[in-house]
């Protein structure tokens, strides 16, 4: 699964998936998904909810998603 995601992200950054951009992209989005696991009953605490419900663990994927969206666009490379 990581090698997928690593050709797609190489290839939207204009790279070749051994290199180290995307394989470290990916590394560093898949552990915003596990730490927000890890870590799920600090993050409510501070969020003030009681348990993480379906509209709620969408909302925090929406959040990385559009982080992880902001890094691929800032290493896309420009079309003139």
């Amino acid at each position: 699964m990581q090698d997928a995601v690593e050709s797609l992200v190489a290839r939207i950054c204009g790279r070749e998936a051994t290199d180290a951009l995307p394989r470290t992209l990916t590394f560093l989005a898949a552990h915003q998904v596990m730490s927000l696991r890890l870590s799920d009953a600090q993050l409510m605490r501070r969020l003030g909810w009681d348990r993480l419900t379906p509209q709620r663990i969408d909302q925090l994927l929406d959040l990385i998603a559009i982080t992880l969206r902001a890094q691929l666009a800032a290493l896309t490379p420009s079309t003139p």
